[in-house]
C-alpha cells in the first residue's frame, strides 16, 4: 500500500508513498522505482505542478520509472508542450537518473499520442510500452510486480476518486461508442445488468450519463488532436447527426465543438 504524503515528507521519505495533485500523482514504490500517473483532463496548471515535483526529483539516485496515462481523457496542446519542455530541458540529467521507463497506455487515440510523445520529443532513456500495470512492473523486473501494481492502482483510485468498476466501464464505452449496451457492458465486466446499474447509482451516475460523457471525452481528443470536420467526428463518436453531436457537446461542456477547438488551440 502507498500512503499519501506532503511534498516535504515525500522528499525526505519517498519509499512506499506518493504526493498528489488534482489530476496527477507522483510515487515511489521503493528506492528502485519511481513514476507518475495522470487522469482526467489536466489543465496547464496541473502539469506545471507535476513538473515542479519532477524537477525536484532530479536529484535522486538512478532508478527505473513507471508512467500511467491510461486514465487521461484529453491533453491540450499546451499541456503536451509543458511535458515536452520538461523532457527536453532536462534530457542530460534524465539520462543519468532514469535507467528505463515502462509506460502504460490505453488503446485508441490517447494511446497513439502517448506512443508518439517520445518520437516527437526524443527520449533520454529507454522506453517500453505496456498494456497494464502488472506487465509494466514485470518488464522492469521488479521483484513484486502484482503487489506493486495493486498498490499503485489503489493510490490512483484514492487520489482520483475513480473506482475500478467506473474505470472499467469507461474503457468499455470508449471502445464501443456506436455499439454499446447495458447488457454488453455488464457481460464485459462480469456482473449482471442490475448489479452494474446499482454500482453506477452508488457513484451518482447512470449508464446513459456515462455513455454520453464517453462520446464527449473522445470527441474532445479528436477536436484537439486532428483537423477532422465536426461532421466526421460526430460519426466517429457514434452520434446520429452533426446536430445531435453539437447539441450533446454543448449540453455537457457549455459550448459548441468548434468553439471548444478554437479556444483550446488558442485560435
Amino acid at each position: 500500500m502507498l500512503v499519501a504524503r506532503s511534498l516535504d515528507d515525500f522528499r525526505a521519505h519517498p519509499a512506499g508513498s506518493y504526493v498528489a495533485g488534482r489530476h496527477w500523482l507522483y510515487f515511489a514504490i521503493d528506492w528502485t522505482v519511481f513514476g507518475y500517473a495522470l487522469w482526467g483532463t489536466p489543465a496547464p496548471q496541473d502539469l506545471h505542478a507535476l513538473v515542479h515535483v519532477l524537477e525536484l526529483e532530479l536529484d535522486r539516485e538512478p532508478h527505473a520509472a513507471v508512467v500511467d496515462v491510461t486514465n487521461v481523457d484529453a491533453l491540450s496542446q499546451e499541456g503536451f508542450e509543458i511535458l515536452a519542455a520538461y523532457v527536453m530541458q532536462h534530457a542530460d540529467r534524465l539520462a543519468h537518473v532514469v535507467t528505463r521507463t515502462a509506460m502504460i497506455r490505453s488503446t485508441g487515440l490517447n494511446g497513439a499520442i502517448a506512443s508518439g510523445f517520445f518520437d516527437i520529443v526524443g527520449s533520454p532513456f529507454p522506453v517500453s510500452f505496456c498494456n497494464d500495470l502488472i506487465s509494466a512492473f514485470s518488464h522492469l523486473e521488479h521483484p513484486r510486480p502484482r503487489e506493486s501494481a495493486e498498490a499503485l492502482r489503489l493510490a490512483i483510485v484514492t487520489a482520483s476518486g475513480i473506482s475500478e468498476p467506473l474505470r472499467e466501464l469507461r474503457q468499455y464505452l470508449e471502445a464501443n461508442l456506436a455499439t454499446h449496451s447495458l447488457a454488453s457492458a455488464a457481460r464485459t465486466m462480469g456482473v449482471s445488468s442490475r448489479t452494474l446499474q446499482r454500482r453506477l447509482g452508488e457513484h451518482r451516475t447512470s449508464f446513459i450519463e456515462e455513455a454520453q460523457e464517453a462520446r464527449v471525452r473522445v470527441a474532445e481528443r479528436l477536436l484537439l488532436r486532428s483537423d477532422a470536420p465536426v461532421t466526421q467526428i460526430a460519426i466517429e463518436v457514434g452520434c446520429a447527426s452533426s446536430q445531435h453531436f453539437s447539441d450533446l457537446f454543448r449540453r455537457r461542456r457549455g459550448e459548441a465543438p468548434s468553439t471548444f477547438r478554437a479556444r483550446r488551440r488558442g485560435i
